[in-house]
């Protein structure tokens, strides 16, 4: 509120007059903003009891579902009681009849695991013809390289299996023989190499020895550092030729070892 004071002329007392600023108009909401606002109260919650009702509805009629499903699914059949009396006795010393297709060694595993014994198969009613083995012999060692670290007549266990498939193949084709050869990298003396490649040969052969595989078709031979197969002169090179690979020979062969020498 704004007070004015006028003086008026001629000794009269001053005049004042008080003033109110104009006060707004109270402001009105519009009749379409009430009705829009009452009818999406409306649909929502119309919407509201609709998704209720069908909730409630389907879980009405699942549990009717399971409840059916449980009534029309049978019995489990009671496990038959067997009497001992009425197994037949197995036969353990009726040998397992081998074929060739028995014996496909290129696609069984016939590994057994690192250092375990493992027990030779049985003996065989009908070897296989000596062509298919000595064509699998042929494959295998021409496939088989069993690697070293440096310095150590210790085998890479990843190589060793390949190597036990190997001993047992040899036991169906008696006409030939496995030369195991053993090699070294070309660091070190030529008497150090050559003594390790004898070590790593024989090392192969004894850990078939201990695992029960027969090793009689198996000769030893080293070749110290004479026959590299990486030139590179690299680690990972060297590491390639400190290892152990096969030849296959017939069985009357005499294996020479002043051949590693040469």
């Amino acid at each position: 509120m704004t007070r004015l004071t006028m003086h008026a002329q001629g000794g009269l007392p001053p005049q004042s007059a008080a003033f109110a600023p104009p006060q707004p108009a109270p402001r009105q909401v519009p009749l379409w903003a009430i009705v829009g606002g009452g009818f999406l109260f409306l649909a929502m919650f119309t919407a509201l009891v609709v998704t209720t009702t069908l909730l409630i509805v389907q879980s009405r009629d699942a549990a009717q579902l399971q409840a059916a499903m449980a009534l029309d699914e049978p019995p489990a059949p009671e496990t038959p009681i067997v009497q001992a009396a009425s197994v037949p006795a197995v036969a353990t010393d009726v040998e397992p009849e081998v074929t060739r297709t028995s014996v496909d060694l290129l696609g069984a595993d016939l590994a057994a695991p690192e250092r375990a014994r493992v027990v030779p198969p049985v003996a065989l009613q009908e070897r296989i013809q000596a062509p298919s083995c000595i064509d699998y012999l042929d494959t295998l060692v021409k496939i088989t390289h069993v690697r070293f670290p440096l310095g150590s007549n210790e085998p890479a266990a990843a190589d060793m299996p390949r190597v036990r498939n190997m001993a047992t193949a040899l036991r169906l084709c008696p006409e030939v023989k496995v030369v195991v050869e053993g090699h070294s990298d070309r660091r070190g003396s030529d008497k150090l190499n050559m003594d390790l490649s004898w070590y790593r040969a024989e090392t192969v052969i004894q850990i078939l020895r201990d695992e029960g595989f027969e090793t009689v078709q198996m000769e030893p031979l080293g070749f110290g550092a004479r026959r590299p197969i990486n030139l590179s002169g690299t680690i990972s090179g060297e590491g390639e030729n400190r290892r152990v690979q096969f030849q296959l020979v017939p069985r009357d062969t005499v294996v020479d070892d002043r051949l590693a020498r040469n």
